[in-house]
């Protein structure tokens, strides 16, 4: 068992000061006296209730500092830790999260957000869960959001029976035709309208997935509903029952998610974001985005080899121009009162994304872009802004910054809690090393040093460095050099903005842009920077010294009334900073684990174990002949009709179950992009998989370097990924999809369920 220390003052009284405790009170006879015992005391009822309330108050007590010891001191706390219930011994860690409109100017902008709690999206501490494996999680989702606009378009048509007001079901309805929509171009659009939609919950086909005649397919698969929400535990490995993609919290409700984690749960970084299908890209898009982390063996053993942890989740902004009466609707949303709201409207342009519905996107409808204006959030900090309607990102140098001293060793955890854009993660200084140590929470078996984007070889998609697709996770270990170059000076940088040297961790330009008219420019910015010792402006301090005759070392020649350096400075030179880089230094320095703890029930998935092998390809085309032919063909997009998202020429319907695998079991899952030009990260809920090749469609060369878990993978374009499964503990419906979540919601995803 790992041991912690707490460092601390010493509270000795031999430590204090001469004279601390020169006042004391003297305890005389009285203040000695036993005090006279009441009646109810020597009852036997009496001294019943005091070894009741003592023993409580150091369950109290214990639990307190288990809570303390476990966090380790992390800012965000359980908002009520309690025992489950009699039965179920284990604590309870109870959560409260409001989902609601926010205002915030941003780099001088003004903007309106849909976002959790009241904070800036992505601050690291407002927005952390923490739990460990064997917990029970509750988390209390209240949706504080004002009605959806359908309700206002219900209204409108003249529908009766309904009541339009606060978080209520509104059972009127209205039609809609292609014509009315004509813009949208996912999955068959409408083409076989007109459609009448009922309440909210009907618009979504009913509630989990139950089939409505009055919402077809095509109408699940548009966006909608856009202030519905819900709560996805992404990557947890829970039963269905407990993370429910299919669930639904209207405005002014509120909805408890009751995670129970498996006792051998990984250790690891995961996250939360809303899974309403219909609304989730517009609810991301707002950053919508927080860590949950999974306390266990990988803390441990970081912390006894001394690492300081650094979590960075990056969520991404798309904002578009709100028009004057939109913009003083949305800021009374945000808490102004009528007057305030127009002032603010008028005195600033207004940034926002609350499509209409049923809109085409120049009249303020639904859009995957472009938009008017984008933010990338580092842990809180707005680390790059683009401004008009192609993405050219422009560093504001605001990224978060943390000091790390030679020789240290940082333990950085990276989320890309983006809507849909990859990020490739690289270092400016090659003094610095970068290993990965743990993809999606699921350690590797050993830290893999980050070149040329191992272990993952996207071959020319990157430029030396490591992809980290949309809902990806990396921890990564962050090696400074173990003392100053002997050029040092020659090649610092000034990154920190004082003259010290620091590295940054960089989102390099994603090359599988390039020469894309649907792919925007993924220009370079920081996400984060790390900053040596200033050991540039001591060594010209000792310089200054030793020129003056005034340094430690320093050796003169005698001419009178001068102070010359005399023949022994260069060697003195180097011995200053030699001793002012050992005093800024950890000696010896920190040294990599030769291994990690192995996540807990994640054994290698042999091919004797498969029972059954699937494809699944992602196409924005209806692909012939169809994926489940015996063999596939070369597909020319340009001929095929109608474009959409789909999955095996299928587009996601809750009322039909794709896949049905048995508990116990393992599967192999191969994931096939065959046309060219666009990229698909497939996402895998309740359930990691092990990939064990990634091969391109035309050669079959396979260009993976070892076999890793994740539940997030990038499938590029023309190539095919073979995945493992093994289907441990859990029943029930759930989903896969593609996480670019513009993609998802268009109908890019399959409802699979496990049965006994």
């Amino acid at each position: 068992m790992a041991r912690y220390d707490l460092d601390g003052p010493s509270t000795f009284a031999e430590d204090a000061p001469a004279g601390a405790f020169a006042t004391t009170e003297v305890l005389t006879p009285t203040l000695l006296r036993r005090p006279v015992q009441p009646r109810w005391y020597r009852t036997g009822l009496g001294k019943a209730l005091i070894a009741i309330t003592a023993a409580c108050a150091v369950v109290a007590v214990g639990v307190a500092i288990w809570w303390t010891w476990r966090v380790d001191g992390n800012s965000a706390t359980p908002d009520s830790i309690s025992s489950s219930s009699a039965a179920d011994p284990r604590p309870t860690l109870s959560y409260n999260i409001a989902t609601r409109f926010i205002r915030y100017e941003l780099e001088g902008h003004q903007v309106v957000l849909m976002t959790y709690r009241n904070s800036m999206p992505g601050t690291v501490g407002g927005e952390e869960l923490f739990a460990a494996a064997g917990d029970v999680v509750e988390v209390t989702l209240r949706n504080d959001l004002p009605p959806n606009r359908e309700l206002e378009l219900a209204a409108a048509a003249g529908a009766t029976g309904g009541n339009a007001g606060h978080g209520s079901t509104h059972t009127g309805s209205f039609t809609f035709t292609n014509s009315t929509w004509p813009c949208w171009s996912g999955a068959s659009s409408l083409a076989s309208g007109p459609h009448t939609v009922g309440g909210i919950d009907a618009a979504y086909g009913g509630h989990k997935g139950s089939a409505q005649a009055a919402s077809p397919v095509e109408y699940v698969n548009t966006p909608h509903a856009f202030r519905t929400t819900n709560l996805h535990t992404h990557g947890l490995q829970v039963a269905p029952a407990d993370d429910d993609p299919f669930a639904r919290v209207e405005p002014g409700s509120a909805s408890t998610h009751r995670l129970h984690l498996p006792a051998d749960h990984p250790s690891g970084l995961f996250w939360y974001h809303p899974h309403s299908h219909g609304s989730s890209a517009v609810q991301m898009s707002n950053g919508m985005a927080g860590l949950f982390v999974v306390r266990g063996e990988l803390d441990a053993a970081m912390r006894s080899l001394g690492f300081r942890e650094v979590r960075l989740p990056v969520t991404q902004l798309d904002l578009r121009l709100a028009d004057n009466a939109s913009a003083r609707q949305l800021l009374q949303y945000a808490g102004l009162s009528s007057a305030a709201a127009a002032a603010a409207a008028a005195a600033a342009p207004l940034f926002a994304y609350d499509p209409l519905p049923f809109a085409c996107p120049e009249q303020g409808g639904y859009t995957r872009g472009p938009f008017d204006l984008d933010f990338v959030v580092v842990a809180g900090a707005v680390a790059a802004v683009s401004t008009g309607p192609s993405i050219h990102w422009q560093a504001t140098g605001k990224e978060p910054r943390h000091d790390v001293r030679y020789g240290e060793i940082l333990w950085l955890r990276v989320l890309n809690g983006s809507p849909g854009r990859p990020f490739v993660l690289a270092l400016d200084d090659a003094a610095f090393d970068l290993h990965l140590i743990a993809v999606d929470g699921l350690t590797l078996p050993a830290p893999v040093r980050v070149r040329d984007g191992l272990p993952f070889a996207w071959g020319e998609d990157i430029e030396d460095g490591l992809l980290l697709p949309p809902g990806g996770r990396y921890d990564l270990l962050l090696r400074a050099p173990a003392a100053p170059a002997p050029a040092f000076e020659a090649n610092a940088t000034t990154a920190s903005g004082d003259g010290r040297r620091a590295v940054s961790l960089w989102s390099r330009r994603y090359i599988g842009c390039v020469g894309r008219a649907d792919c925007p420019d993924f220009s370079a910015f920081r996400i984060a920077s790390f900053v040596l010792p200033p050991i540039s402006s001591t060594l010209a301090a000792r310089r200054r010294q030793l020129r003056a005759g005034l340094g430690p070392h320093a050796r003169t020649t005698q001419a009178s009334g001068s102070d010359q350096v005399g023949e022994g400075t260069p060697r003195l030179a180097a011995v200053a900073a030699a001793a002012d880089a050992l005093s800024l230094a950890i000696s010896p320095p920190m040294q990599l684990p030769l291994r990690l703890p192995a996540p807990p029930r994640l054994r290698f998935v042999t091919a004797g174990e498969v029972v059954a092998r699937r494809v699944f390809v992602m196409s924005q085309h209806v692909l012939s002949p169809p994926p489940d032919a015996p063999a596939n063909v070369a597909v020319d997009p340009a001929s095929l009709t109608p474009t959409g998202f789909y999955v095996n020429n299928r587009t996601m319907d809750p009322a039909r179950v794709d896949v049905t695998v048995k508990l116990g079991t393992a599967e192999e899952w191969v994931l096939e992009n065959p046309e060219p030009g666009h990229d698909h990260p497939w996402h895998t809920h309740m359930q990691p998989f092990l990939v064990v090749s990634l091969e391109h469609l035309d050669t079959g060369e396979n260009v993976l370097t070892q076999a890793y878990w994740t539940d997030n993978l990038w499938v590029p374009a023309g190539m095919r990924a073979v995945t493992r499964l093994r289907f441990l503990d859990f029943v029930g419906k759930t989903v896969a999809h593609c996480h670019i979540i513009g993609h998802e919601v268009a109908g890019m995803m399959i409802v699979y369920e496990v049965v006994r």
